[in-house]
C-alpha cells in the first residue's frame, strides 16, 4: 500500500504521526518557533498561536510553510 485513505478511523493518528515526524526532521533547517507552533498548538489542521506582532506572525506563518514543504518533497520522493 502506498496512500492511506482518509476517512477512516485512523486519520488523525496517521495525519498526526506525519506532523510530528515532519517536524522532528526539519527543526534545525526551518527553526525551533516553527516547531514548537506546531507540536504545542496545532490540533489535526487547525493551528492556533497569538504573536505580539504582525512581522512575527509573517515569520511564522513563513516558516511553518516552510517546514511543512520539506515534509511533503520528502514524502514525494517516496513515490
Amino acid at each position: 500500500m502506498t496512500v492511506h485513505l482518509f476517512g477512516v478511523m485512523s486519520s488523525p493518528g496517521c495525519a498526526n504521526f506525519a506532523l510530528k515526524t515532519t517536524v522532528d526532521q526539519y527543526e534545525e533547517i526551518c527553526g525551533s518557533k516553527a516547531a514548537d507552533f506546531l507540536k504545542r498548538n496545532f490540533y489535526l489542521d487547525d493551528g492556533l498561536k497569538s504573536v505580539q506582532s504582525v512581522d512575527q506572525a509573517e515569520e511564522l506563518i513563513k516558516n511553518t510553510t516552510s517546514l511543512m514543504s520539506k515534509g511533503w518533497l520528502s514524502t514525494a520522493q517516496i513515490y
